[in-house]
């Protein structure tokens, strides 16, 4: 039987592709931590705005304000 591939497994996949010749703008520690969220969650089903808002709301290193929310969010924007 095959293991279920997780979010992690597939932005590790994503991000290793992108850094073969393209500069990353910024680091996949973000969508990592995307990522981490939503297979701890363990919700079968396409993402909702609702799982990408919480994560966003969701952040322990700064303060917790709608800049914050927002600039989290974006991170996810391309992949909506």
């Amino acid at each position: 039987m095959n293991a279920p591939i997780t979010l992690q497994s597939r932005v590790e996949s994503y991000l290793a592709e992108r850094r073969l010749g393209f500069k990353l703008k910024s680091p996949g520690h973000m969508l990592m931590s995307f990522a981490r969220y939503v297979d701890a969650l363990d919700q079968p089903g396409p993402l909702t705005l609702e799982v990408m808002t919480a994560w966003a709301r969701q952040n322990q290193r700064e303060p917790e304000t709608p800049v914050t929310w927002g600039q989290r969010f974006l991170r996810l924007r391309p992949f909506i």
